[in-house]
């Protein structure tokens, strides 16, 4: 609370889920000259040691939840150490609480030499040991020291010449290192630990990845499966968050405005009343305003008019359920044929058979032939050019099945 390399508890985006700060809505003044009562003094000593209790057990209750976390996110095994010293810091320090109410409740089996204690004359290496790195002087032959350092020596010329390094069917286990002249237990379990390692390298080598293919999947996300099945499942394994451009944020902020234009039923007077934000630059402004109008007086909503925006919708296909929101939705008055529109704000150019699934998605709601809807993409940051769904394009239900079953290609 006093530390001025912290950020004010009160003023944090998450103070709703901290402890309330009742120090704060004292209405005793407070500040430099203000005198205070013995009775204010104790009042505000008091509050400050509940609040900082307070937030000693939301810390730990916060710093137990990330440990339930990173514990449960092993799929096999987890391995949990401690140390006794910190840094170059000599003085012993518990093992950690959560560790230690694990092996209270039997939950943990010991690996190595489990659980010791600290000797009393025990000093902490850090800063402490110093040695010349790599040793000069000799070993004695046949020593540990002599097999310790041929060990390295093979090290490093596996990793100079990674073809030469020996399978694991072909790693000795005997213990006996040629040319060493040396049958000590120890280096039979190096042996041993090194052909499991190699043994575990050229498994996960030869193993296929396997990935299960989500319930659930974004309509976006389906011409990326139809492109690249192998690139797809590694986005999956591996996802990374896509980087943050400007153009987006734009896009965000023209989606939600002219969703309120269309909504509307008639032209608005100013950005403002179609939400855009106030600290938009004057070039982002005057971009927004023309995809607007570029949107608002398209030629292709010439007949139709306005029943849906922003509507979200999902396609059951197979075992896959398909999401999709759809910008804008229109209606030839007094018939049932529909307009799909997806705006687009940026340039590049997306795949039209990705309107189908929009297609099928409207079509099941509204139970009617597919062939009753139009789908296009409106670029209205390309003076509103137009890529519409046709037939060549346009992809059946059991074409998506087949793309979506995981041994459909």
């Amino acid at each position: 609370m006093t530390s001025k390399r912290e950020f004010p508890y009160p003023l944090r985006s998450d103070a709703d889920q901290l402890p309330p700060f009742e120090l704060g809505g004292l209405e005793t003044p407070l500040g430099p000259g203000i005198k205070l009562s013995r009775d204010e003094k104790n009042e505000i000593k008091d509050l400050r040691e509940q609040y900082r209790l307070a937030l000693g057990r939301h810390l730990v209750a916060e710093e137990r939840r990330l440990a339930y976390v990173a514990i449960t996110r092993a799929r096999h095994h987890v391995l949990l150490t401690g140390s006794h010293l910190v840094k170059e810091g000599n003085t012993p320090q518990p093992a950690s609480r959560f560790l230690t109410e694990l092996q209270q409740a039997e939950l943990l089996i010991e690996f190595g030499p489990g659980f010791s204690e600290l000797p009393q004359d025990a000093t902490n290496p850090v800063g402490v040991a110093q040695a010349p790195w790599p040793v000069t002087h000799p070993a004695a032959p046949g020593s540990e020291r002599a097999a310790r350092i041929a060990a390295a020596e093979a090290v490093t010329r596996a990793m100079a010449a990674p073809a030469a390094v020996v399978s694991a069917e072909e790693a000795p286990c005997d213990g006996q290192l040629a040319g060493y002249g040396t049958a000590d237990p120890r280096v039979a379990r190096w042996r041993e630990d090194a052909r499991l390692l190699l043994a575990e390298r050229e498994a996960a080598a030869n193993a296929m990845p396997t990935v299960r293919q989500p319930a659930h999947l974004a309509a976006t996300r389906l011409t990326a499966l139809r492109d690249n099945r192998e690139q797809f499942a590694l986005d999956l394994r591996r996802p990374l968050p896509t980087q943050p451009q400007s153009a987006g944020r734009l896009g965000t902020v023209f989606h939600d405005a002219i969703a309120q234009r269309l909504t509307s039923q008639g032209p608005l007077f100013n950005l403002e009343d179609a939400g855009v934000p106030e600290t938009l630059s004057k070039a982002d402004r005057d971009r927004v305003n023309n995809w607007l109008t570029v949107a608002a007086e398209h030629r292709l909503l010439n007949g139709y008019r306005l029943v849906a925006t922003e509507e979200p919708l999902e396609l059951t296909v197979g075992d896959t359920t398909l999401r999709c929101r759809i910008d804008a939705v229109f209606q030839r008055p007094g018939s049932d044929h529909y307009l799909v529109v997806d705006w687009k704000t940026g340039h590049k150019r997306v795949p039209v058979d990705q309107l189908s699934v929009y297609v099928h998605a409207w079509a099941a709601r509204e139970q009617i032939p597919t062939d009753q809807i139009r789908a296009a993409y409106v670029y209205v940051a390309d003076n509103g050019d137009v890529d519409e769904l046709d037939e060549e394009s346009f992809l059946p239900l059991e074409e998506i099945r087949r793309s979506l079953d995981p041994w459909g290609q």
